[in-house]
């Protein structure tokens, strides 16, 4: 007799298990949006403005990432119960965005503090630890500024501004001092010297000029990462066929920022005025038919043309063919026999720049003796196995 086991107490062993594991635990707190402290607040001025320095931060104080952002820019003039709180210029935002804010600048002499703090989602973030700033006199601006294409690239000049006179203080006549008896002291406990601190020195003070350009609609962008003493600048980094516009700022500090405004525009259109480096490998070899010039290709991309120069005793150097960028060999065929020449090459970019001649290379062209089969079987065996360059009639310069 088979005996029948029933499912019923199985499926209830299992339903108690599985009910025993992933108990649930009390309910976790929601996320928060608030967003990060916003970092690497620093206040300065330029001209007019009040500048304020500061990254947005790009998650939530629980890592999540922020979708949007608007900041609130914070002042406050004086200090104590004479402190006056500006209102508030609230600006939008990208989240983890370096930005640079402007806002009037009080009068010389008053001490102001700024804080930062950013909303995301509704929710505020906490405001950053304030920093406190002294308005200084704005320096006096430099003027104008012009922009001109140059072989090194674009090249910057202004009008720096008059040295500013610095009055000179008058000495008055020292009172002689009366002598007096010195008092016998009494002896004393023996006291120990007070021992100071030693303050470490204060860093150099960054004083001269910066260099801004623009692209099209595009924000400035600092090119002197420290001022340089005085003109010109040269911006090396302009590319060929773009338009830029340069200003001028006339810095006295920059921990804190302390500048005059921004000169006016000067806008150009910036040329390829750089020509290539010279060709190299030159060299010169006689043939039956002529002398033979090769160089080595050059390693710069925007080479079109390269231009072959030759001149005879009592006569002008010339040109006597173009060859296209990519060829590297021309048989000057129109070499009198028995004459001696020099050639040289030189190398011409897109732009139509030439570069500086190569290094001149000197050979005879071969008489008709010497352009016989057994004449050039000669001359092979007198220079020897892979000394192209040095056949007879040829030679180094």
């Amino acid at each position: 007799m088979t005996r029948k086991w029933s499912g019923v107490p199985v499926v209830a062993g299992v339903a108690l298990l599985l009910g025993s594991c992933g108990k649930k635990g009390p309910p976790l707190p929601p996320l928060r949006h608030n967003p990060q402290i916003a970092s690497a607040v620093r206040v300065g001025q330029q001209g007019e403005n009040l500048v304020i320095f500061y990254q947005v931060p790009a998650l939530s104080v629980d890592n999540l990432k922020l979708e949007g952002a608007e900041v609130d820019l914070l002042v406050i003039e004086g200090l104590g119960k004479t402190a006056k709180k500006w209102p508030s210029v609230r600006v939008t935002a990208a989240p983890g965005q370096q930005r640079m804010d402007k806002v009037p600048l009080p009068p010389p002499g008053r001490s102001i503090s700024v804080t930062v703090r950013v909303k995301s989602h509704g929710a505020w973030s906490i405001p950053n630890r304030p920093v406190m700033f002294d308005v200084q006199p704005s320096p006096p601006p430099a003027s104008a500024v012009t922009a001109a294409n140059d072989p090194a690239g674009v090249l910057v000049a202004w009008t720096t501004p008059p040295p500013t006179a610095t009055p000179t203080a008058t000495s008055s006549p020292t009172p002689t001092a009366t002598p007096r008896s010195t008092p016998r002291s009494t002896p004393s406990a023996r006291t120990t010297p007070t021992v100071r601190p030693t303050e470490s020195p204060a860093p150099p003070k960054e004083t001269g000029y910066l260099v801004r350009r623009r692209l099209g609609t595009a924000e400035a962008e600092t090119l002197t990462l420290h001022p340089i003493a005085a003109p010109p600048y040269v911006d090396d980094k302009a590319q060929p066929g773009a338009r830029y516009c340069y200003v001028v700022a006339h810095v006295d500090s920059m921990q804190p920022l302390v500048a005059s405004a921004d000169t006016s525009e000067a806008c150009l259109d910036v040329k390829d005025l750089r020509a290539p480096a010279a060709p190299t490998g030159v060299a010169l070899l006689p043939q039956a038919g002529g002398l033979e010039v090769s160089w080595s290709p050059s390693p710069e991309t925007d080479v079109l043309n390269y231009r072959v120069y030759r001149t005879a005793p009592g006569e002008e150097l010339k040109k006597v063919v173009e060859r296209t960028g990519s060829e590297r060999l021309f048989l000057d065929k129109t070499a009198a026999h028995g004459a001696r020449y020099r050639y040289v090459v030189t190398a011409v970019d897109r732009a139509g720049n030439e570069s500086a001649q190569s290094a001149p290379w000197k050979g005879r062209c071969p008489d008709a003796a010497e352009r016989s089969p057994s004449g050039s079987r000669r001359a092979s065996e007198a220079r020897g196995p892979g000394r192209r360059a040095s056949a007879p009639g040829a030679a180094a310069p």
